[in-house]
């Protein structure tokens, strides 16, 4: 309910320079925009808050904090392989994650230290070590981050041993993002590998947990999955319930292309009517939008 006052007074403590202020508001902020798949507003202030705490030693009491904030920004960078991620890694590093204090701060900065998306290859190794980690909390970020790593990479077998990995290892005490991450994956890794029946569980299993927490973004990618289950069973009527559902899903907060979902369905479901020309029409729109994203740090990659 105070995140336009938090966010407004954020801005106020890097224009300030008051970096107590700063990394306080930034830990908390920084999840909720995560949580919400609000990235962006984490990628245009990547740059303001290395510098703001470049040379900053916090103090003892304020120490996890600040590791915090910026492995959460780090994080959010990481994502789209920003410009800057490294120098928020440099600063990651000199806080020193490995001093003690919360160990679910350290353990996602052990996996933010060791993962480079310049080498993948290293990164995974580094990773599966991680992910075998006496400690829990790093072993369950890291096992995250590889299940990440390895659909990239095309494996998706072993990204699915990943996420089930990493809900085996999630606990109630870690909240129910922590939980739902995992399912999500292995909702869309299970639609890849044509397991429908795997796909809708999964989905159904999460959505009401990501609509409580207001992860649009997600939650339009696994309705989008279960219109296109729907439609690959031949189910077009429960494919346009679907999507009437995905249409009132709140937009605002949309980030990487989340309309785009939504017309793929479309398309989807013309095509499978019979309307070849309205669903070539829909696909070819949806090249040309998903070339004209640009996101804060990150370069267009040519299509």
């Amino acid at each position: 309910a105070e995140e336009t006052n938090l966010a407004d007074e954020l801005r106020g403590a890097i224009a300030d320079g008051d970096r107590c202020s700063l990394v306080r508001l930034l830990a908390a902020l920084g999840l909720f925009w995560t949580i919400r798949g609000e990235h962006i507003r984490l990628l245009v202030m990547a740059d303001a808050v290395a510098d703001a705490v470049r040379d900053w030693r916090p103090p003892r009491e304020l120490a996890d904090t600040a590791r915090a904030a910026v492995a959460i920004t780090l994080a959010n960078t990481l994502m789209g392989n920003a410009a800057n991620a490294g120098r928020l890694r440099d600063v990651l590093r000199r806080l020193d994650p490995d001093s003690g204090g919360d160990e679910r701060v350290s353990g996602l900065a052990r996996v933010l230290l060791d993962f480079d998306p310049a080498d993948a290859g290293a990164s995974a190794g580094r990773l599966e070590r991680l992910a075998d980690d006496d400690n829990r909390h790093t072993a369950l970020t890291a096992t995250q981050w590889l299940c990440h790593l390895r659909e990239n990479a095309g494996d998706t077998a072993g990204a699915i041993d990943a996420a089930r990995r990493a809900l085996a290892l999630a606990m109630d005490d870690d909240g129910p993002w922590t939980a739902v991450t995992p399912r999500t994956m292995l909702a869309q890794l299970s639609m890849n590998m044509g397991d429908r029946a795997a796909a809708i569980e999964h989905a159904s299993a999460v959505l009401p947990v990501l609509e409580r927490l207001g992860a649009s973004d997600d939650e339009i990618q696994l309705r989008a999955l279960l219109a296109l289950c729907a439609i690959a069973d031949g189910r077009l009527a429960d494919a346009e319930d679907e999507l009437g559902r995905l249409d009132r899903v709140d937009r605002s907060r949309v980030t990487f292309g989340g309309d785009i979902f939504g017309l793929v369905c479309r398309a989807e479901l013309a095509l499978a009517r019979g309307d070849y020309a309205t669903g070539l029409r829909i696909h070819r729109d949806c090249a040309a939008r998903m070339r004209e994203i640009q996101l804060p740090g990150i370069p267009k990659t040519e299509m």
